[in-house]
């Protein structure tokens, strides 16, 4: 069965900059690709603040990976 998986990327004020929908077809390991330059340089489901400023800033990102109502990754980064 497919299931579709949503990236979400908050920066430190908690504000969503990058999200990120997928449909995974088969079991397994998958990932999620993201890049540090602005969103309109890749074609696909991303959508976020990030094209706004050219790139991604630096700061203390949190993240989550869902699945529906369930959370299936969060953490944190920074650059």
């Amino acid at each position: 069965a497919s299931t579709e998986c949503t990236l979400t990327i908050k920066d430190s004020d908690d504000e969503t900059v990058y999200t990120e929908t997928h449909t995974f077809d088969a079991a397994g390991a998958h990932f999620f690709y993201i890049t540090l330059n602005p969103v309109e340089v890749n074609a696909g489901t991303e959508s976020g603040g990030w094209s706004e400023t050219g790139a991604a800033p630096a700061d203390t990102y949190s993240f989550t990976i869902t699945a529906g109502d369930d959370t299936l990754l969060s953490g944190n980064f920074n650059f």
